[in-house]
């Protein structure tokens, strides 16, 4: 929140959850929410996005990001549907963000410059990260698991490794990650850059010496990553995700990803 201004950050999962975002950042001020930010387009953050532009914000987001949300979004607001069910999504579409930011910009609020900046190739194809200049602190979207398993569905690990060496080098004085507890302390990062260098040693290696998906998967999640919140249903899922990819690499470019490991 700026002078004149005010910057939302996510949208939430349904219609419902954006309106009463609004009216949780208006019990608070009187500044106009001029702009929106939405980190990725996975529907936990981006699915209540419809409520922002009816209320005239302008909401931001990568093309990449806002072109799969058009291609997924559809089919995953009907599953939502099912699993939640229809009072909850009643209202709910899958609609475009207002402007796309396809590189890293400046917005000021009024005497609050934050920078929105794009990592792309990492956790999705276009995650954007706001960084407010004034206090440091940082929102650093589904780039940043605290005390989670993180999820890997649209995830190039080699480069999100290198995100995370990006991020940490920010002067941020506060970090939001996309799950769990707001960070003052660089070690949380450990909880996202350890569990994703695991997935992807565990299934290369496993696809280059002929495992199965199952033989992975049934001893559980390794003892220093279990006491992670969601690692068991997180890990079945990162598996097979990670293992079709995996093993439709060229064997020698798999083995040279496995024998040169993405970077600390």
């Amino acid at each position: 929140m700026g002078s004149r201004e005010v910057l939302a950050i996510e949208a939430g999962p349904t219609h419902r959850y954006g309106q009463e975002m609004l009216v949780a950042i208006r019990s608070v001020t009187d500044l106009p929410v001029r702009y929106a930010v939405i980190t990725h387009r996975h529907p936990d953050h981006s699915f209540g996005l419809g409520a922002l532009v009816d209320a005239g914000v302008e909401v931001l987001m990568h093309p990449a990001e806002a072109a799969g949300l058009a291609r997924e979004g559809p089919a995953l607001l009907d599953l939502m549907t099912v699993l939640v069910g229809a009072e909850w999504t009643e209202g709910t579409s899958t609609e475009a963000p207002s402007s796309m930011v396809e590189e890293d910009r400046l917005v000021d609020l009024g005497k609050r410059p934050v920078d929105i900046l794009v990592f792309e190739g990492g956790h999705t194809k276009g995650d954007l990260v706001v960084h407010d200049r004034t206090s440091g602190v940082t929102f650093f979207g589904d780039l940043l698991f605290v005390e989670r398993a993180a999820t890997v569905p649209h995830a190039d690990i080699g480069i999100w490794l290198t995100h995370l060496d990006r991020l940490e080098a920010l002067p941020w004085t506060k970090g939001v990650p996309g799950h769990g507890p707001v960070l003052e302390d660089p070690a949380s990062f450990a909880d996202t850059r350890d569990w994703i260098r695991f997935l992807h040693r565990r299934v290369a290696d496993a696809v280059l010496t002929g495992e199965s998906p199952a033989e992975i998967l049934d001893p559980g999640v390794p003892a220093p990553y279990a006491g992670l919140v969601e690692a068991g249903p997180t890990f079945s899922r990162a598996v097979l995700q990670l293992y079709r990819r995996y093993e439709a690499m060229d064997p020698a470019a798999l083995d040279a990803l496995v024998e040169q490991p993405p970077p600390d």
